[in-house]
């Protein structure tokens, strides 16, 4: 992700701001975003720039073809087997289980 600005030892260079500030830039940008403990398999789409707590994760893209098969049926239907389960009909959504998840683009 090319945001302009070198880093180099934990500060940008030239001031005096952490690295944490490339990292808010980032999350500014187009993003997915991943709730952690679901019913069914849900991704929403951030083109607005908000930011997410540590209940979720992101992946930073603006493609909606990948938005539109995480939220499918298919995608509910391997995420409930290769999910950790909670009590109630509940799941985890963990980046883990997207590692290698299929999608043909």
């Amino acid at each position: 992700m090319e945001i302009g600005l070198a880093v180099s030892r934990g500060h940008i260079s030239g001031t005096k701001c952490k690295t944490r500030l490339i990292i808010l830039r980032s999350l500014k940008n187009l993003k997915i975003i991943i709730p952690a403990i679901v019913k069914k398999a849900t991704f929403a789409f951030d083109d607005q720039g908000f930011y997410s707590n540590d209940k979720t994760s992101i992946i930073p893209t603006g493609d909606l073809y990948l938005l539109g098969i995480l939220n499918s049926k298919i995608s509910d239907f391997v995420l409930r087997r290769i999910a950790s389960t909670k009590q109630g009909g509940y799941f985890e959504q963990k980046p883990m289980y997207f590692l290698g998840f299929p999608s043909t683009k």
